[in-house]
């Protein structure tokens, strides 16, 4: 089976990564300390308009005995493997503008993911395994988990690419003996990587919404990222469920807040910002006048960009992005214009709360 996968602009890409989140009210606080995004698909908002685009992506033979499933959230490919006795192994291709962060902090992220402990800067290099392929040297890392709880031990293959200014992640997890009986299959398959030299247009479609834990507050930090950022909220805001790659999800009357994390730069402000501006039907701007209309807010050796954009439907968005731990955050504030300007002040009083441990 040969797939060809056209990437999704960075438009598309933090399509997915919008968080809503917004506030009001002084009188109790609740603080909470949230968990590192997990590698899970994150969701499109149901019922916006998505734009069709041009996009030159890779392609590649996938073996027969995978069963390709439809690609959701951010995943471009996604497929079943099974092992010897019928276990399920989840394979995925995802893909983010930028370097997509640091090689030894996504492998420590997922060597977290099941169970084992970081790797040090100078160990690294021994737990990588090149793979060539046509569209270059992949970088594989094999993380054998151990047994947790009464739950087998599990595996993750990861491997990455650098390409076209973009990173590609290919990803195989699930039952550990069931990975080491398919490693070979994963790797004949990113050997068949190849460039695509035929750009064609790509409809994006809205994602179903996935769910996760209500609360994330109670959520561990997972060890091998370390602790992450705190915040506090006012008790007149309403949690609402997080989804997939979101780190918190606030309502207060029509507006939502929202709050997201991705490696790397993820495109850089002024795209994210041109982004958000087409979202309520504005056009684009440039580097001169990105400058004159964002603003900056410093807070505990935090330095915040705050963009505004209104549109002419009355849709509005107040946006702040910070880099941080090589990453970049997302705190965004969205509804009509009126049900944001009257948040606007309790958004900015809770970026001033936000800390990094």
């Amino acid at each position: 089976m040969t797939y060809l996968a056209f990437r999704y602009s960075p438009h598309f890409v933090l399509l997915a990564t919008c968080v809503l989140l917004c506030g009001c009210g002084d009188k109790s606080i609740t603080h909470y300390q949230i968990p590192k995004e997990s590698d899970a698909p994150a969701p499109a908002f149901a019922g916006e308009a998505q734009t069709p685009v041009t996009q030159v992506g890779l392609a590649w033979s996938a073996p027969e005995s995978w069963q390709s499933k439809p690609a959701s959230g951010m995943r471009i490919a996604s497929f079943v493997a099974h092992g010897s006795k019928a276990e399920v192994l989840d394979i995925s291709v995802v893909s983010f503008p930028g370097d997509g962060g640091e090689d030894l902090a996504n492998v420590n992220r997922w060597r977290g993911q099941v169970g084992l402990s970081p790797l040090t800067q100078d160990q690294l290099a021994s737990a990588l395994q090149a793979v060539d392929s046509s569209a270059g040297t992949l970088q594989l890392t094999d993380s054998l988990g151990l047994p947790s709880s009464g739950k087998p031990a599990q595996r993750l293959l990861a491997a990455w690419l650098h390409q076209g200014g973009k990173a590609w992640f290919f990803k195989m997890l699930g039952d550990s003996e069931a990975v080491g009986q398919e490693k070979q299959n994963f790797i004949t398959f990113l050997k068949t990587i190849t460039v695509s030299s035929s750009p064609q247009t790509v409809a994006s479609t809205p994602m179903p919404v996935m769910t996760a834990p209500a609360d994330m507050s109670a959520t561990p930090v997972p060890t091998a990222e370390g602790a992450s950022l705190t915040w506090t909220v006012q008790s007149a805001w309403q949690l609402k469920p997080a989804v997939a790659m979101r780190k918190a999800s606030y309502s207060a009357g029509d507006a939502e807040i929202a709050i997201s994390a991705f490696p790397g730069d993820v495109g850089g402000a002024l795209a994210n910002v041109n982004r958000w501006r087409g979202q309520v039907g504005l056009t684009a701007i440039d580097q001169a006048q990105f400058d004159k209309s964002s603003t900056a807010l410093d807070v505990q050796n935090l330095h915040f960009v705050i963009i505004e954009a209104v549109g002419p439907s009355s849709k509005a968005i107040i946006a702040a992005l910070l880099p941080w731990n090589g990453s970049t955050w997302f705190f965004k504030l969205t509804g009509t214009s009126d049900a944001v300007f009257k948040q606007k002040a309790d958004f900015l009083k809770f970026l001033n709360t936000v800390k990094a441990p």
